[in-house]
């Protein structure tokens, strides 16, 4: 009973908090890294969960009551602490920023900051655009996903070979595709 009264807050924030699908982003990087044989730390994969986190959570902060319609078991977790839902972001995009200082080099460090950008703008600015531009969501969200799949090469200034290209561009049009039909 005080174990389920612990691990069901700590389950729900996994499932809710947008954890799991940071995580997932995790698992995009991984999978090449692994067919690619390209050997990496966990700095990348602590950084790429981060970023993706603060556009999770701030996305869901900033629509709470949207959510709510198609959501309501995650609008009901995330109101227990959504009032300090701006400090927690503000202390996850400082954990972010200084790991990119401390990890990456200066090119990585950019493409991530910008990445973490557009994917707040989508939340501010280019959700708007899904009522008026047919499948924009899915094109946007692919194209992020997408994205991760050269982490690794820019984060490690890898050097690109005719294999290491044909590898990445395969696995970047089937991350492409998955996503949009999901």
């Amino acid at each position: 009973m005080i174990i389920e009264k612990i691990l069901k807050p700590i389950w729900k924030e996994f499932i809710y908090g947008g954890h799991l699908q940071s995580l997932g982003t995790v698992a995009i990087i991984l999978v090449p890294v692994i067919l690619l044989n390209i050997k990496i730390t966990w700095d990348i994969l602590f950084i790429s969960f981060l970023l993706f986190y603060t556009i999770y959570l701030y996305n869901r902060w900033k629509e709470l009551n949207i959510d709510h319609l198609t959501n309501p078991q995650r609008t009901e977790h995330l109101e227990t602490y959504i009032k300090k839902a701006p400090i927690i972001l503000l202390l996850v995009i400082l954990l972010l920023i200084g790991s990119l200082f401390y990890f990456s080099n200066f090119r990585f460090t950019v493409f991530a900051l910008l990445v973490l950008f557009f994917g707040l703008l989508y939340t501010v600015f280019f959700k708007k655009l899904t009522k008026k531009i047919f499948a924009f969501k899915n094109f946007y969200v692919a194209i992020f996903f997408t994205l991760v799949v050269i982490f690794p090469v820019i984060y490690y200034n890898y050097p690109l070979t005719e294999v290491l290209i044909r590898g990445l561009l395969a696995f970047m049009i089937f991350v492409f595709l998955k996503t949009i039909m999901m």
